[in-house]
């Protein structure tokens, strides 16, 4: 009776011990998981933030071509810095000009020749390129290719490449009287100086 009695708490002993281990294994290894998934986790926030934090200093320059809100052939082009941060040391290389009488060369400004150091975000150039108004339409060849390269203030180097072509922007139309307070006003003064040069044009003699 005795040694059933040992035989019984030394098997009771043994698989309490056993159970132990496998609840020690079972711990480790969800810790280990969780340690793992933590980490993983961790490095992917990491890396977010990261990435946010450049996006808030990362410059974004774009040319296009548009018109004026109250003569739809009058044509510029524009630079806008649409990034979030500033530009540093903006370059432009024309690749191609357009080759028409009258229109106004890249390279005739300094801005484009020489560049600017710093363009800030949101910022905004515009220059006079050709009026359509008593021109033909233009064709697919009448096309401005150029490159913008400039760094941001983390020395990163950024170039981006344009093919601007004016059948884009041609014929564009104008809301009459334009949809903008600044816009509007100009529709007015020049209907009202088209009103005046009538009258004097009638009250002469």
């Amino acid at each position: 009776m005795g040694k059933r009695v040992g035989c019984n708490a030394v098997w009771t002993n043994n698989n309490l011990k056993m159970n132990n281990e496998k609840w020690t294994l079972l711990f480790t290894a969800v810790v280990s998981i969780s340690t793992v998934v933590y980490a993983i986790l961790t490095w992917a926030l990491v890396r977010e933030t990261s990435k946010m934090r450049k996006n808030l200093v990362e410059p974004y320059i774009i040319a296009y071509l548009d018109n004026t809100e109250i003569h739809s052939n009058i044509i510029f082009i524009k630079t806008k810095n649409i990034g979030q941060g500033v530009a540093l040391n903006v370059k432009f290389r024309i690749i191609k000009e357009l080759n028409l009488s009258g229109n106004k060369k890249l390279n005739d400004y300094h801005y484009f020749r020489n560049g600017v150091k710093y363009f800030p975000p949101g910022h905004l150039d515009k220059h006079f390129i050709i009026s359509y108004q008593s021109r033909n339409e233009p064709s697919e060849n009448d096309t401005i290719i150029l490159e913008v390269d400039y760094a941001t203030i983390l020395n990163e180097k950024r170039m981006n490449r344009y093919e601007l072509n004016l059948l884009e922007i041609f014929g564009k139309g104008n809301l009459r009287p334009p949809d903008t307070h600044l816009g509007n006003i100009g529709y007015r003064l020049e209907m009202i100086e088209k009103l005046i040069e009538k009258y004097v044009s009638n009250n002469k003699g």
